[in-house]
């Protein structure tokens, strides 16, 4: 690159602010013994249910929803954006609080017996290869359904695996 070329990138980089400063960082969130209890005592009070925490609007909720319908299931559902959950509770600091139990700030994120399972792909991976129901066996928790399952009908339709190309 010459000298007019590199000015000509360094006026382009000025032009646009995106480019010539960084974004800022936000401040990680953080959770309190408030927000700590509220996510222990929802994991602990169903006992004999799956727990979800959810969001009203995601996809991939609805299809650990769908899931768990399918094999009868029962669950308790805690949803995070819903207006009647958002006005009683600090729900950054409870999804800090999730984040700290889980190590991970994605949602959904289930658990079984109190065990942590994880989110979407890890809860339609346990359906696929019996574990799940496994689980819920273990902790008597109602499971209508043995046959064999395929993530892909429950995930959203653009999730789908490739199909090879017609040569």
């Amino acid at each position: 690159m010459d000298e007019d070329e590199a000015e000509l990138l360094r006026s382009a980089m000025r032009a646009i602010p995106q480019l010539s400063s960084p974004a800022p960082v936000e401040a990680p969130l953080t959770s309190d013994d408030a927000a700590r209890r509220f996510v222990a005592e929802s994991i602990a009070a169903h006992p004999d249910k799956v727990v979800l925490f959810a969001l009203s609007w995601c996809e991939f909720c609805w299809s650990v929803r769908k899931l768990l319908n399918r094999m009868g299931t029962p669950f308790a559902s805690i949803d995070l954006d819903a207006p009647a959950f958002r006005a009683a509770h600090d729900v950054p600091k409870i999804r800090a609080a999730l984040q700290e139990v889980t190590g991970a700030a994605t949602i959904p994120q289930v658990f079984v017996g109190g065990r942590w399972i994880g989110g979407c792909t890890e809860v339609m991976e346990a359906a696929e290869s019996g574990e799940l129901q496994g689980l819920l066996a273990q902790h008597s928790i109602a499971c209508g359904f043995n046959g064999p399952l395929s993530r892909y009908d429950f995930l959203p339709n653009w999730v789908q695996p490739a199909q090879p190309r017609a040569a």
